[in-house]
């Protein structure tokens, strides 16, 4: 059975580096797993600081429940409550609405309803707060569900299903995307230099679009470029979390760039043992004569057979430049990988 930590560790990232809130005034820092207090920009912390400070804020969370419940509550209603109070506060007159209290100073209606003994109804609140500014979250959507199955998971009243809503931060939008986020975002195109570097690394693109839906509190990547394509503030927000979190980002390119230095190191080990197969010609030698053949006899046929100039130009490219070109970068041990490392590096400064 699913307890409060676990839910807060899921939709709360670990962060070792203070980022900004995605608001206009970049407040509060948050640092850890969604820890606030005392952050400051530049902040950083230890993996154990974190865990600890996890801890002491769920230990708050809890009081706010214990104190402000006075029914009887199951241990997984329990849980569910404190992850949904570490997430809200208790809220605050005039201040934010929470668990507890509401801006216009009355108390929420998940609580009422709550300590008038109707769980049921209470559980339906959950599905309510799912909104950040206004608008609704896949994020939170998807943790109110959590929530709300564990709390009921208490009762005598059966769950609903989690709905199916897809958790992946990347979408054939990103790799789309890449050119606006260069163009955007400063500290983007530092880091990724060019479109051709960013496709090069996605697992590193994959984390700086996940940093940048953060900091501009977007659902997805299509809903991050038009944020920052519209205004310049959150513009710099994402910008100034990314600056922040650029160690991070370049242990993840690292990491792309010895797994390519291992496979090319591989592929020169390999071709340096080939041996001649007919006289001096290598294999390499024998397929690249192929490719030239097949491409030029295709090309032959189709300069005979067609009259559509594009599906000519295709023949071409598709048979002889792409083919001989690919086996060519083989042998003379030119990878696409290490030219992009290149560019990345010569980009850090």
């Amino acid at each position: 059975m699913k307890t409060a930590k676990d839910i807060i560790k899921k939709r709360e990232s670990l962060r070792l580096v203070a980022y900004p809130d995605p608001g206009p005034s970049g407040l509060p820092w948050t640092i850890a797993w969604g820890h606030t207090r005392g952050v400051r920009k530049g902040d950083t912390c230890t993996a154990e600081q974190a865990e600890a400070w996890l801890d002491e804020d769920m230990a708050e969370a809890y009081a706010i429940v214990d104190r402000a419940v006075t029914v009887p509550l199951t241990t997984p209603q329990r849980d569910a409550l404190c992850s949904f109070a570490y997430n809200l506060g208790p809220g605050a007159k005039n201040v934010k609405d929470g668990f507890v209290t509401l801006k216009n100073g009355k108390p929420s209606t998940m609580l009422r309803l709550l300590n008038a003994g109707n769980y049921s109804a209470a559980a339906g609140q959950f599905d309510l707060w799912v909104k950040a500014g206004g608008v609704a979250l896949r994020g939170l959507k998807l943790r109110r569900a959590e929530e709300k199955a564990l709390f009921l998971s208490g009762t005598n009243i059966n769950p609903e299903p989690i709905p199916p809503i897809e958790e992946k931060p990347v979408a054939p939008f990103l790799i789309a995307a890449i050119p606006a986020l260069i163009n955007a975002i400063p500290e983007f195109a530092k880091i990724f230099k060019s479109p051709d570097v960013a496709e090069r690394n996605v697992e590193a693109v994959v984390k700086a679009s996940e940093i940048i839906m953060q900091a501009t509190g977007a659902t997805n990547v299509q809903d991050a470029v038009e944020k920052v394509q519209a205004d310049p503030e959150v513009a710099a927000a994402a910008n100034e979390s990314l600056r922040l979190n650029r160690a991070e980002l370049m242990d993840v390119l690292e990491r792309a760039w010895d797994r390519d230095e291992a496979s090319i190191a591989a592929a020169r080990v390999f071709s340096q043992q080939d041996k001649p197969i007919i006289g001096r010609w290598l294999f390499v030698h024998l397929i690249s004569l192929l490719f030239v053949i097949l491409g030029g006899g295709a090309a032959i046929f189709v300069l005979a057979t067609s009259t559509d100039p594009t599906e000519r130009v295709m023949a071409l490219q598709t048979l002889l430049i792409v083919g001989f070109a690919s086996v060519a970068g083989f042998w003379l041990g030119s990878s696409r990988s290490s030219q992009v490392k290149d560019l990345v590096r010569d980009g850090q400064g």
